[in-house]
């Protein structure tokens, strides 16, 4: 049976990212090295054992063209206006 596993995100700011995907109502589960390449940070819904998200730190790279980062995730939420009112009300600077 296929199970969904998690998506993968490249980012440039690794506390940025984490702060808007805990807006979202994720929590961060855990940070791995990956040598002096990178760090993985992975990023769970509360009560599920398995992170849902990688967001991907490359060290040397702050930027991605489009095609090089990801396309989107989607996700299902309880009250989009309120979803919505959370992220307009605390923006990521």
């Amino acid at each position: 049976m296929t199970h969904f596993i998690h998506t993968c995100y490249r980012i440039g700011e690794i506390d940025r990212s984490v702060s808007f995907y805990e807006k979202l109502g994720f929590v961060e589960a855990r940070r791995m090295t990956i040598g002096d390449e990178a760090i993985n940070v992975f990023m769970a819904l509360p009560g599920e054992d398995e992170a849902r998200l990688e967001l991907t730190y490359n060290f040397g790279v702050d930027s991605y063209d489009l095609g090089t980062g990801y396309n989107h995730i989607a996700l299902a939420v309880e009250d989009l206006d309120g979803t919505v009112s959370r992220l307009s009300l605390n923006p990521i600077t």
